[in-house]
């Protein structure tokens, strides 16, 4: 908010500026009257007059772009901020305390870790075990790990709306959000063909696609440029 505040009193500025420059614009011609028509000091001050103008109209546009660039880059942080904030409330903290008990479950060793795709399988295995649970605790754990999800599908939404990037999710929170996909894969997929609807989580679905190919890049760039860095000491 305090950007957009920053900005209209900006423009308010910028308006009164230019206002005051098209008095002058206006008035500077009638200066006729005062060299005959005809005086090589009239068609310098028009000149001058001329000149002012378009540096004055490349300035306005110059800071006006400035401005734009800072609010948006003002309004994606904040945005950030909520989304992380969103990412730290009770109900998504429990189920990734929920999800963290599972984990360990899974790979009880830390010293001896088991493979990435057995702890996935168990702990999608687990979550299936929670939803199919009649007991009040694991329906609600399963509704906290649902609410879990649907939070994603929202930051999904809003990176196909180019209101945040995959780059952005990536830096908040770009390996969690591959690994919530891959634990839930199969529950999503289990309610696409239960309610024959292909859609359900389909934002979050592109969301991880997103974030796997910039991680891909990154890791493409980095290995990129080991290699150049190498071949000039080797020249």
């Amino acid at each position: 908010m305090n950007a957009v505040i920053r900005f209209v009193l900006w423009f308010a500025c910028a308006t009164i500026l230019l206002s005051l420059f098209l008095a002058i614009a206006y008035f500077i011609p009638k200066i006729d009257i005062l060299f005959d028509g005809s005086s090589e000091i009239k068609d310098n001050i028009g000149r001058i007059h001329d000149a002012s103008l378009i540096l004055l109209t490349i300035g306005l546009i110059v800071v006006a772009l400035t401005q734009l660039l800072d609010l948006n880059k003002t309004s994606k942080s904040d945005f950030l901020l909520k989304i992380y904030a969103m990412y730290g409330s009770r109900e998504i903290v429990k189920a990734r305390a929920i999800i963290q008990r599972l984990y360990r479950n899974a790979n009880p060793d830390p010293k001896n870790p088991v493979p990435r795709e057995t702890y996935i399988r168990k702990m999608a295995e687990e979550i299936d075990n929670i939803r199919h649970e009649c007991g009040k605790k694991s329906c609600e754990e399963f509704s906290y790990l649902l609410n879990l999800l649907d939070f994603l599908e929202t930051v999904g939404f809003f990176s196909r709306k180019k209101y945040i990037s995959a780059k952005d999710v990536d830096e908040l929170i770009g390996n969690s959000v591959v690994f919530y996909y891959d634990i839930f894969r199969s529950w999503i997929y289990y309610r696409r063909k239960t309610y024959e609807n292909s859609s359900y989580y389909c934002e979050f679905e592109e969301l991880v696609e997103k974030i796997k190919s910039y991680q891909q890049k990154e890791k493409l760039s980095k290995t990129c440029m080991l290699i150049r860095f190498f071949n000039f000491f080797r020249e």
